[in-house]
């Protein structure tokens, strides 16, 4: 299944986009479904601590790992431009080399023929914004993440930022404004596991997967 653009209908529900930003998601994650949906399971599996988890969760985390990496893998295949892109994470809560630091993204693209880099990197461990309440706006996360030097030699103008979750879209437009101070020619869009599918319903978005047709 190809990802699907966040549109004038759904960018409602990720406050901080604009209609200038470029975010694609493959799948939904519903908070309110918990475990009991497929996609849910996918992103909570990803997701899923290595220093806390058993090993049977581990190896939830490996199959989820590898079916993100064959769902990118697919649709780069279909999409030769990606070729000549630069794939960059948003960098997870912990500065690489800390031992809570999750190499989950960098697993899905070791195998796979892109150019992907560490071209962002945290300057400080933060608390992960799912764990708080007052979380951290596009300043504050600007505060906490840098450009990294070592990997600047790049000609690519298409820069992907790639997550698991889109959730309101402070990370994503943290990240774009850091590498267009620097690079200011080239394009940055988001691609995405997920996007969260608020709790409240967006008005404009008919819910297909929550509907009960043989009661129609």
């Amino acid at each position: 299944m190809p990802p699907i653009f966040i549109d004038a209908i759904l960018r409602p529900d990720h406050l901080s986009l604009n209609e200038n930003d470029t975010c694609l998601f493959f799948k939904e994650y519903r908070p309110n479904l918990k475990y009991d949906a497929v996609d849910n399971r996918l992103v909570q599996n990803f997701k899923k601590n290595r220093n806390t988890s058993s090993r049977r969760e581990l190896q939830y985390k490996s199959e989820a790992i590898n079916t993100v990496r064959n769902l990118f893998n697919t649709y780069f295949n279909e999409n030769i431009e990606y070729a000549n892109s630069l794939f960059v994470q948003i960098p997870p809560s912990k500065i690489i080399g800390d031992p809570g630091y999750d190499d989950r993204m960098d697993l899905v693209f070791r195998d796979l023929a892109v150019d992907y880099r560490h071209l962002i990197i945290r300057n400080e461990n933060v608390i992960p914004d799912h764990t708080v309440n007052n979380r951290r706006s596009v300043e504050q996360i600007l505060e906490t993440i840098q450009i990294n030097q070592n990997v600047l030699n790049f000609d690519q103008n298409q820069v992907v930022l790639v997550d698991d979750v889109l959730t309101v879209g402070r990370h994503f437009r943290a990240c774009k404004q850091l590498i267009l101070n620097m690079f200011p020619e080239v394009n940055v869009t988001g691609l995405f596991i997920a996007r969260r599918v608020p709790e409240v319903p967006n008005p404009n978005v008919f819910d297909f997967a929550n509907v009960d047709f043989l009661n129609i």
